[in-house]
């Protein structure tokens, strides 16, 4: 272990659906860690990304890493969200095809359609699969949004795909921003977002061939891969 980590036993919160969880993720043959750090390493913030979730060795090993100052209660959310993108990509094969990361412009964009995709199944998927709620996660995207738009260095892409998730998990931004009002590129990408992802869902869960389909599409809709591959 790296020096200010500390490795975490999930039994010692003692939470069933969690560990039903891990169980079923922990099937599919990956080794995981899950690690505690101090607030600000990993580029985590309790206030803004209090949990992530990293691979290394070809993805054989995936760590998650949480800030230690979380509660019990937002502990098993934050952990639980992050197995459930495991799930999603090792069960449901639902992740991003490595050749995209060839073709693709802005690598930045991948993540962001992974993880948006993701969070409309998980939402829902957590809750009534294994009785994990995602008030910390919904908390955290109302409270930072206004913020996040206003980052100068941030793709309008991938802005418009946060504003895309926000609208399907929370509800209208009128408040915060107006797609309208945006650039082309912030248009064009959120109105790819609602046609190619607009039906995900934990009870419209795409098949692997559709997903990857689905986000080639997009792609190709907001001109980050070449219309002929």
């Amino acid at each position: 272990m790296s020096c200010g980590v500390e490795l975490f036993n999930i039994e010692n919160l003692d939470e069933p659906g969690l560990m039903r969880l891990y169980l079923k993720v922990t099937r599919y043959g990956n080794l995981l860690r899950i690690e505690a750090v101090s607030n600000g390493a990993h580029d985590l913030s309790i206030d803004r990304n209090p949990a992530t979730l990293e691979s290394a060795n070809n993805a054989d090993q995936y760590v998650i890493y949480f800030v230690n100052e979380l509660d019990r209660g937002d502990l098993i959310m934050a952990i639980g969200h992050e197995l459930g993108h495991l799930l999603l990509i090792n069960k449901y094969y639902l992740k991003i095809d490595p050749i995209l990361y060839v073709l693709v412009r802005d690598e930045e964009i991948l993540q962001a359609i992974q993880n948006v995709t993701h969070h409309l199944i998980l939402v829902d998927l957590l809750r009534e699969e294994y009785g994990i709620h995602s008030d910390l996660y919904l908390s955290l995207i109302r409270r930072n949004l206004g913020e996040y738009l206003s980052d100068t260095e941030l793709m309008q892409e991938v802005k418009a795909l946060r504003v895309f998730e926000y609208e399907k998990l929370v509800g209208r931004v009128e408040d915060v921003v107006t797609a309208g009002t945006q650039v082309k590129s912030f248009q064009k990408a959120y109105e790819s977002a609602d046609t190619r992802f607009g039906k995900y869902g934990f009870k419209h869960m795409p098949p692997s061939n559709d997903y990857k389909e689905d986000i080639i599409t997009f792609l190709k809709d907001i001109g980050q891969i070449r219309q002929g591959m």
